[in-house]
This record gives C-alpha cells, structure tokens and sequence, in this order.
C-alpha cells in the first residue's frame, strides 16, 4: 500500500517511492479560523448543490450531519431537491438523539425527510459476509445489513448524492494529546483543568490523563511509533500474548491488541511500525494536529472503501468534512487553543453561529451504539464464528480459540474489547469478498498510444 503523501511511480527498471508535499500549514489565529471554515466548507457544499439536482443527507441529530443538512437547505433553491434521511428503530421516534431530529424538523417545517425504520435484521454484524470487495476494509462492514437497505431507499428516492458527516468526529473532535502541547507550551494550570474537565466528562481519574500527557511531552511522533514497536517486540519476548499491549488514554496511540493476536501478527506489526517511524520527516505540526491529520488520512482513505460499497449500489456518497480545503482550515490553528471538555465541537459552533438548534449547540457529548453492536452478537454469533475460521486465521495471524471465546463473552452481554473484534472481522470478510471478486482486467496501451496502463473492476 503506499503511504498517505508519497508518490509511486514504476517503471520497466525500477519502483520508487518519493515523499509529495501537497500544502503546507497556514497558521492562523482561533478567530481568524471561524470565517475560514465557514467559508470553505458552505463552498464545499455549493459546488455539490450546483452539480447535483437531488440531494439526500444523513441527519441524524448529531453536529456534523445537522450542520451539514441545515447547510446544503440554505442553499437550495427548492425544497424538493433535499431530502434528510432519520434512520430509527421501527416504532422508535423519541427519546436520545431523535429529539434533537423532532426539534430540527419543528424548526424546518418545509425540509423534506424520510423516516427509514429499522428491525433486527438490520442490526451490526448482519450480512457483513455478504458487502462486495473494495481498495481495502470499508468502515461500513459491520453496518452493511443497514446500509444496504438505506442504499435501497435512497435509490427509490432518486438520490444522485449522499451527503455524510464522517470525519466529523475525527476533525472537530481534539485528541487528548493536546494535553501535552499545553504542558509544553508552560500551560500548566489550563492543562490541568482540562484535564479535571475530560476526566468528569469520561467518569475516570484525571491522573491517569495528567501522567500521560506529561509523558507524552518526552517524545515526537517518529518517537512514539519506535516505542510502539518496541512495546510489541516486548511482547513476544515475554510471551505475554495474552495481556498484550494496551496504551495510554492521552498518549500518541490508542492500541488495545487482544489475545488472539499471535507472534507472526505481533512481529510483523512491529516490524512495519518501525519501517513507518524511519519515513516520517520534520513536521510544523503540535502533537495534537499532527495526530489529527494521521488519522484524517485513515478515514479519507478508508471512506473510499465505503464510496466503492456504496457506488455498487448506485449511490454516490460524498464528505464534505473531507475536503482538503476545510481539513488545512481546522489544521491551521493548534488544537489546544480551541478544545474544550466544556464545549462539543466548538469550532462548529464558533463558524455557524445561530445555525443549529439551541438544545443541539448545549450538547456535551454524543450517542452511543454499545448496546445495538452487543445485540448485533447475540443475534448473529454463527456468523461470527463462521468468520474466525478463515483467511486470517489461515494466515497465522490469530489465533481462533481466544477469538470464539471473547465472541460467546459478548454474546452474553460481558465486556470486551469489540472494537478490536469488528475491525478484525471487517478485515476477514474483506478477503473472502476479494478472493471471490472478479479477476481485475488489466489493458496495457502499446507506445504508439502513449504509455499508459488502464484498469477496470477492483484497483
């Protein structure tokens, strides 16, 4: 795969890899980067509105999907070109989330939207052996059963772009990290009251938060993935494969391995990290940015997956959170001059002010889907089961006991680490899904055509 901000080129000889810089960090100030977001993310969204007549959106009753709905509405010139799509469970309109819904729409009584009620069968885990390949693991895996059926009615209603906030999250929300930008730049009394903050917000101790931003101050990224790698090679020479490795809440990572996880997969991941940290160069960027921008090169690459999943279904999905124009706006400004336990997604608010609805604008946190992806296992452990035996397992890269047994955990309801099991099992059916995918057609242009090499089906 070849790494976010390189250039592969291949010739008849050889194969070079070579870093690109495409932009560089503007800094500007915390009121500087209001205007600027406001600006680049309503021009996003004009070009969309201009190039599409028919617009869906989700609106769930979150920030990033109200904002970006209320957005695209103010810039229509007919109300029937938009349509806000409300997932729910059937016979579930109130309560959580919902009710910041049923106030948007007592607040937009012309915005055309669409109720789409959901039932088991479309709960995680549910026919994620069945979503078709794409570039790389999509997001969507676990959702697929919801998905698809959303893809459904969004083709009856003519959708010819899906409007989604994913990266949201990632953009406006500041890693913990930027604790330690505070401390380094002599903030100790703010950190430590941010600190204080975050751990009321997450119901924990903020020493453990204070402890590692502190340690977090000792080292530079290239460092941090090095002591990563480190803490993997320990690992094995300690044979403790069952603990594993678990990282610092307000560190560089949040790595959390399980004990399927074997010595050929701890090895190799070791051995990448180390391969990773020796790439990187000098960087403008604090902690905190520079932590962002890595993981906003994830979800961009990622949601490609998601866009392949999607187009199979004749839907175009777009992010508007993802254009480069608004991400170097967000970057342009250190995240702990902005990030606030006492504020959710400031900069949102800060760059639309008026726009959402007031009881959404007091919001401190957002929904949580713990429980549906705990009834998603009960309801689908076969499949899941089904899923552990197979290619990665094949592979030598876990080891399939412990994985059944943390399944049947939390098909009784017992915490577990799901996260790390729906990202592996999200990767299993990835490679069922390309293994049985149609072989890629290569068409090579002879010189007098120009030197060119096309490809169609999977790239």
């Amino acid at each position: 795969m070849v790494p976010a901000g390189y250039w592969l080129t291949i010739n008849s000889n050889s194969t070079t890899l070579d870093r690109v810089v495409t932009w560089r960090m503007r800094r500007r100030t915390k009121e500087e980067i209001s205007a600027k977001l406001a600006e680049t993310l309503q021009a996003g969204i004009a070009a969309r509105v201009y190039a599409n007549e028919k617009i869906t959106t989700d609106c769930s009753g979150g920030f990033d999907s109200t904002t970006l709905t209320l957005l695209t509405l103010n810039q229509i010139d007919n109300h029937d070109r938009l349509t806000a799509i409300i997932l729910h469970p059937r016979g579930v309109t109130r309560g959580g989330d919902f009710d910041y819904v049923t106030q948007l729409l007592a607040e937009q009584p012309k915005m055309q939207h669409r109720w789409i009620g959901l039932d088991d069968s479309h709960l995680p885990f549910a026919q994620m052996d069945k979503i078709p390949a794409s570039d790389e693991p999509a997001p969507m895996t676990a959702a697929y059963a919801r998905m698809s059926y959303q893809f459904r009615t969004l083709r009856g209603i003519g959708s010819e772009v899906h409007l989604t906030g994913d990266g949201g999250d990632t953009l406006f929300c500041a890693p913990l990290l930027y604790l330690a930008d505070l401390i380094t730049a002599g903030q100790y009394k703010k950190a430590y009251y941010h600190a204080i903050g975050w751990s009321r917000v997450r119901r924990v101790s903020p020493w453990p938060l204070l402890r590692d931003a502190f340690l977090a101050t000792r080292c530079d990224y290239a460092e941090s993935l090095n002591s990563l790698s480190v803490a993997f090679q320990r690992c094995l020479l300690s044979s403790d494969l069952v603990n594993g490795v678990d990282t610092p809440s307000a560190g560089w990572h949040d790595v959390r391995t399980g004990p399927w996880v074997t010595e050929l997969a701890y090895h190799s991941t070791s051995k990448m990290l180390s391969e990773a940290a020796n790439r990187l160069s000098p960087t403008d960027f604090d902690r905190a940015n520079q932590l962002t921008l890595t993981a906003l090169r994830t979800v961009g690459r990622t949601a490609r997956s998601d866009i392949q999943v999607a187009a199979s279904h004749g839907i175009v999905l777009d992010n508007p959170y993802l254009d480069p124009s608004v991400v170097s706006t967000v970057l342009s400004v250190s995240a702990h001059e902005w990030s606030s336990p006492g504020h959710f997604k400031p900069l949102l608010i800060h760059a639309f002010p008026n726009l959402l609805p007031k009881s959404l604008e007091k919001r401190t946190t957002k929904g949580s889907f713990e429980i549906d992806h705990y009834r998603g296992v009960h309801t689908h452990a076969p499949l899941l089961h089904n899923l552990v035996d197979g290619e990665l397992t094949a592979l030598g890269l876990i080891n399939p006991q412990p994985l059944h047994d943390a399944i049947d955990l939390a098909a009784l309801g017992l915490p577990v680490n799901l996260t790390g099991i729906e990202r592996l099992l999200a990767t299993e059916a990835w490679l069922r899904a390309v293994k049985t995918a149609p072989a890629t057609a290569w068409r090579i242009h002879r010189p007098s055509e120009g030197y060119r090499v096309s490809v169609s089906g999977l790239s």
